[in-house]
């Protein structure tokens, strides 16, 4: 457009100088002449930019050449602005992360599908009891995959620990992992392909079983992953063939899931040694499933709630137990006590957060006052030769939005440093769902952008709404407004500051107080074993009695003091607190309280 208007512009002044020269002037005369009839060319060109709106980007990319050069006359003044932008955007930038990758995106390697449903069940043994997280039974599980009108797939799995033997001629090579005996169409489900091998079919040889492996196990055992496929391996000592691989970083549908294998459900009573009556009576499936074209999460989660009642016994009822379901997407927070806890989690990063980056806000606006009342003379003079306040407030504003901007992209390569230093000192730490993608660009480009305008407005209309004469003159009341205006802004900044000292010293009198650390000489010479017995046979208390029978074993061996069982969780306990006689109306109500079982000398040997 610029291009053409010059063009038009030159051809008119074209055919006027040749009108002019056909009247008998020289070439020299007839320009000068069509000069002065075609009148102040620049002015015209304003005007035609006007015409079409696209005059405020060349008028931006001035702005942009001033501050710029501004910048350059005032180093010291834009490092300290643009380093306490930085803490402040890369501080938020972090926080964003944290909370978009635990409410914004699924686990990892699983596709983002607005049609993926996850289930949750609950239960309440008494009519006033608390409720407690529970799973599904497989019959429940059968009677919600046939609603077609509502789930167009559903696939469950349970948790099971194995051990894998690769059976390598190193014996080390048996090991605990975590496995899932999952549906067949427990991968079609997710959506999640795999990259080497196969997937489960509908049905499945109990003589020919079958796993598909972690990607990073099988890289492990075999150098590669497609090295994996076809390999038997001994899950429980059970031979077992692997038909696939995973793909990379997917380790199972929940974000705490630690999948080292995935093996068909049919499988499961046979590799965990059971009675084949525990498939159809165990309530420890989880769901998941694709919602069908126009059915809703309200709708899915009523129809649930329908099975649990109509499955639960009558025997229960009458005592007042009582089961509910929940249908939730992918992202969103579980029901219950664990969901309220990440909401509150999420509120409170957004609210430390957000005061961090008001404090940094406040402090730039109170250097930028500052820097504004030096250039008053420079403002001053623009001002006496024409300049709008308008104009030079869009100058100033422009200044702290770059000066935004440019704190934002070092606080945002800050944050991901400290990811990446994270991930360097702790192995376990996948960085990658942190890592910024498109959001956090959008965020940290519009929180900029906000920055740059909101707190650079302030010093701007301060700036440029001192008199032109008192400026020139180098009155004092320009420095006394600037003082007032000032320690308005150290106020402010103390005023958060304060809370922002009482949640640090809070969260470090927690961490002080929850750290305990063992005595010297138990950290050295007390040591815990983990033991995990195979599976060779069916009773479980053939297992616990090979354990028991290991400890006075253990015992007679010269270099060992004394060696016990570890405590052991038994759950939580609800107990009513005793009231002898007329004794202070204390709380009555049952306490719940987590019980523990220390075996004899489990005391003596850890003090």
């Amino acid at each position: 457009m610029e291009s053409e208007m010059q063009d038009e512009l030159r051809q008119h002044m074209e055919r006027a100088t040749e009108r002019y020269q056909a009247r008998g002037m020289t070439h020299d005369e007839a320009v000068a002449a069509a000069r002065r009839e075609f009148g102040n060319r620049t002015v015209i060109e304003e005007e035609g930019r006007d015409a079409r709106g696209a005059r405020w980007i060349s008028t931006l990319a001035g702005d942009v050449r001033f501050a710029l050069r501004y910048f350059t006359r005032h180093k010291a003044t834009v490092a300290i602005v643009i380093a306490v932008l930085t803490l402040g955007t890369g501080a938020n930038t972090f926080f964003f992360s944290v909370f978009r990758d635990t409410f914004l995106k699924p686990a990892k390697g699983v596709p983002v599908d607005p049609t993926h449903a996850k289930f949750y069940a609950q239960t309440r043994l008494t009519q006033t009891g608390p409720w407690q997280s529970t799973g599904y039974t497989l019959a429940e599980l059968t009677m919600l995959a046939e609603r077609r009108e509502i789930f167009s797939d559903l696939a469950g799995w349970v948790y099971a620990g194995v051990i894998l033997d690769a059976q390598a001629a190193d014996s080390a090579d048996a090991r605990a992992v975590a496995a899932h005996f999952v549906t067949p169409n427990y991968f079609r489900t997710l959506g999640v392909q795999l990259p080497y091998g196969q997937s489960f079919v509908a049905s499945s040889d109990a003589a020919d079983l079958s796993a598909v492996m972690n990607h990073s196990m099988a890289v492990r055992l075999y150098g590669t992953a497609a090295a994996a496929v076809g390999r038997r391996v001994l899950v429980n000592e059970t031979p077992v063939r692997v038909i696939g691989v995973a793909a990379n970083r997917f380790e199972g549908a929940n974000k705490t899931d630690d999948a080292m294998l995935w093996i068909p459900l049919s499988a499961w009573p046979d590799i965990l040694r059971l009675d084949k009556r525990a498939l159809e009576e165990d309530r420890s499936f989880l769901l998941l499933g694709r919602l069908a074209p126009g059915a809703t999460h309200g709708q899915a989660t009523a129809f649930a709630r329908q099975v649990l009642t109509a499955t639960l016994p009558d025997s229960a009822a009458r005592v007042g137990m009582t089961r509910t379901a929940y249908v939730q997407s992918m992202t969103a927070a579980p029901p219950g006590g664990s969901g309220e806890d990440m909401i509150a989690a999420a509120l409170a990063l957004a609210l430390v957060g957000g005061m961090i980056l008001l404090v940094g806000w406040l402090n730039v606006s109170s250097l930028m006052v500052a820097a504004a009342v030096a250039r008053r003379h420079e403002i001053a003079v623009r001002l006496s030769l024409g300049a709008s306040r308008k104009r030079l407030l869009r100058q100033l504003v422009t200044e702290s939005t770059l000066l935004s901007v440019a704190g934002g992209i070092a606080g945002l390569a800050a944050g991901t440093a400290v990811i990446a230093m994270i991930a360097k000192a702790d192995s376990a730490f996948d960085p990658i769902d942190l890592m910024p993608d498109g959001w956090t660009y959008v965020f940290v480009g519009g929180l900029s952008i906000v920055t740059g305008i909101i707190f650079g407005l302030s010093p701007a209309l301060h700036a440029t709404r001192t008199g032109v004469a008192n400026a020139l003159r180098d009155s004092g009341a320009a420095t006394s407004a600037r003082a007032r205006l000032q320690r308005v802004f150290v106020g402010m900044q103390i005023v958060l500051s304060q809370p922002l000292l009482a949640v640090l010293g809070v969260v470090l009198s927690l961490m002080v107080a929850n750290f305990t650390p063992h005595a010297a000489e138990m950290s050295t010479r007390v040591i815990t074993v983990g033991l995990r017995p195979l599976a060779t046979t069916g009773a479980p208390s053939q297992r616990i009695q090979a354990v028991d029978a290991l400890i006075p074993r253990l015992r007679t061996r010269p270099e060992i003091a004394g060696a016990v069982q570890d405590v052991k969780y038994n759950g939580s306990r609800r107990i009513i607190p005793e009231q002898p006689g007329a004794a202070a109306q204390a709380d009555t109500a049952p306490k719940s309280v987590d019980v523990w079982g220390a075996a004899p000398g489990w005391f003596n040997l850890v003090n």
